[in-house]
This record gives C-alpha cells, sequence and structure tokens, in this order.
C-alpha cells in the first residue's frame, strides 16, 4: 500500500521497500481517474474483451463440462457413488466397513456432482495495483477472475461472484448463461472499491453464507492480509476451494540498499522515510518477508489447499491455462 514519493528511485528498490513494512504500492492519485480513463479509450477496452474471451474459449474447450469441474476440485469426484470390488485402487479408497461384510475387499467409487455452481471470491482492494513487470496484480486478478467467469460459462457452470476488499462490496449470486457471466466480468473490470484496507474474512464468510449446496470457491487475491485462517479453514471444510495468489517478484526480494526511501501508505496518508542501507533495516524486512509467507503458506495447509501461482511477470491467463489444463502448450496472444 506504498507509493514512492521519488521518480527516480527504481520500482523494484520501492516494490521491496513496500515489503519491509508490509505495506503495498499503489498507484499516485490520478489512478483515481481510472473509470474515466478506461471510458476514454474503447479500442484498448474492447482489445482486452477479446483477449479475455479468446482465453475463456480455450480453457473451456480444453477443460469443459465435467472436465472442468474434475480439473478444478481434483481427480476423484465429491460425491460417494457406490462401493466395489477392489481393483488395485489407492488404499486410502477401500471401504472397510464394506469389505468387513463381504468379506473381501471393496473399493469406493466417487463422481462428480453434476450442478456445483462457480463462485469466485475477487480481492479488488486498492494493494492491488502494484506491480514492478509487465502488469500490476490487480490487472492480472481481474483478467484470471473474468476468464474464469465467462468459461464456465461456456462450460455450462453456473458462476457468481463476490468482490471485496476490507468489506464485501459486490455479490452476484451464482447463475446460468453467458449474459450473466458478461454482467460479472463488467463488474469485476469497472470496480474501484470503497473501503481502503484488505482484510479478506469479510469476502470469506460472506460467500460461505451465500452458498447453499456444496460448490466450486475460486479466491483471487496476493493473499496479503490479516488473519483469514480460520475463515478460509470454514469455507474449504464445506466447498471445493482453489487459492489462485497473485504475487509481484519484488515482493519476495530481499531489500536493496538505496539509502533513504520516503514512502506514504495511500490507505491512511501516513509518511515515514526507510533508511534502507541499515542491515538491521534489511534483516528486518527478510524476517517480516518470512513470517508473512509462513503465515499464508500455514493458512493453506491447513484448509489442504495447493494454490495456483500467478504472477505479474510473464502471462498470467497462460500461467492460469497451465494449472487447468497441463498439457496446453500455446501461449495466448496479446
Amino acid at each position: 500500500r506504498l507509493e514512492a514519493l521519488d521518480g527516480r528511485l527504481g520500482r523494484d528498490a520501492v516494490g521491496a521497500a513496500i515489503y519491509f513494512l508490509i505495506w503495498r504500492l499503489l498507484p499516485s492519485s490520478s489512478d483515481d481517474k481510472a473509470p474515466e480513463l478506461r471510458d476514454a479509450v474503447p479500442a484498448s477496452v474492447a482489445a482486452r474483451h477479446r483477449r479475455l474471451e479468446l482465453a475463456a474459449r480455450r480453457m473451456a474447450t480444453a477443460v469443459n463440462g465435467g472436465s472442468f469441474r474434475s480439473r478444478f476440485i481434483g481427480p476423484g469426484g465429491t460425491d460417494f457413488a457406490e462401493a466395489r470390488p477392489y481393483q488395485g485402487e489407492d488404499m486410502r479408497e477401500i471401504d472397510w466397513k464394506t469389505s468387513a461384510k463381504k468379506d473381501e475387499l471393496y473399493a469406493k467409487k466417487f463422481e462428480l456432482e453434476r450442478d456445483m455452481p462457480l463462485m469466485l471470491v475477487i480481492d479488488i482492494s486498492r494493494s492491488g495495483r502494484f506491480g514492478t513487470r509487465g502488469t500490476d496484480k490487480r490487472t492480472a486478478i481481474e483478467d484470471a477472475a473474468a476468464v474464469l467467469a465467462m468459461a464456465a460459462a461456456h462450460s455450462n457452470v453456473r458462476v457468481g461472484a463476490v468482490l471485496i476488499s476490507d468489506r464485501v462490496e459486490q455479490v452476484f449470486p451464482a447463475r446460468g448463461g453467458s449474459r450473466h457471466a458478461m454482467m460479472i466480468v463488467d463488474a469485476i473490470l469497472k470496480a474501484e472499491p470503497t473501503g481502503n484496507a484488505t482484510d479478506l474474512k469479510p469476502g470469506l464468510e460472506a460467500a460461505g453464507k451465500l452458498l447453499g449446496s456444496r460448490s466450486m470457491v475460486a479466491i483471487l487475491s496476493d493473499f496479503i492480509a490479516p488473519d483469514f485462517k480460520d475463515a478460509l479453514g470454514s469455507l474449504a471444510s464445506r466447498h471445493d476451494v482453489r487459492a489462485i495468489r497473485v504475487t509481484d517478484p519484488a515482493e519476495m526480494g530481499p531489500l536493496p540498499d538505496v539509502g533513504l526511501l520516503p514512502v506514504v501508505d495511500a490507505e491512511t496518508g501516513a509518511t515515514r522515510m526507510l533508511d534502507t542501507s541499515s542491515k538491521t533495516g534489511r534483516a528486518e524486512a527478510a524476517s517480516a518477508v518470512a513470517r508473512r509467507e509462513a503465515s499464508v503458506e500455514n493458512a493453506f495447509t491447513a484448509s489442504r489447499i495447493n494454490p495456483i501461482s500467478l504472477s505479474t511477470e510473464g502471462d498470467p491467463l497462460e500461467s492460469l491455462e497451465q494449472a487447468f489444463h497441463p498439457k496446453a502448450k500455446q501461449s495466448f496472444k496479446h
């Protein structure tokens, strides 16, 4: 949530300094005019929509219908269908109760639920406007969410969305059809948060209350937020949750020695000077990043979630497709 005041400093140095305080970069106040700027360049907006639609069709073609669900929740399905004679399956699939009754080994057979909707929980907080490479995190999150929404519609999967910052910003119940999916996409690309901070808990809790039957849930965020472990665990205990984490390389790197760095917290307006030449300060920065990453990893591990990682470096959409369809090799065209 930091913004460099001295334009002469390198963006990588600024990015690293951000995580010295576990703050994150935002663009200058002129970015508040983003909606107007988007409206002023309809050709660029149209080109982005075309690219997202192409990406969605590619994904839907590769993993459509039941395959979309199986790629999302993983192999094995979710519903117990029947017990059948054991034929060398994973030992964990043995149905010991049935085996004891039949006096021979039986395995559990699972099937995918046929009408599992997809709920997107999308972090649109201001901290997402940080990026030191090809794009910023917010754009990568928007694009990934839009592609998932359209791919779900193409695969006849109902889709909904919860847009969040430090509060619930917008809610779209899960419905079918391309028109509904495009309404969600339009909202994602135009959304500007009313909340200034980042907190995943309200959004995760809202998604849990909104969903009745078992659903697929995709959480798109950088996951740099106050403790969300319990809220994530509660949601994952009742639904098939995938975490799609977007990061920037500067977030993980060491703090460089660039001398005094004036920074401002764009959410609170607080300003301070960072002495990046201090070895102690750089050591504290590295320790802070390590603690943050350990906390995020612990939250995922506790909920048995294997996150999909996207980076602002390279093509996030291509990485997303690879996660859902590992055999795909052709790159997206800009």
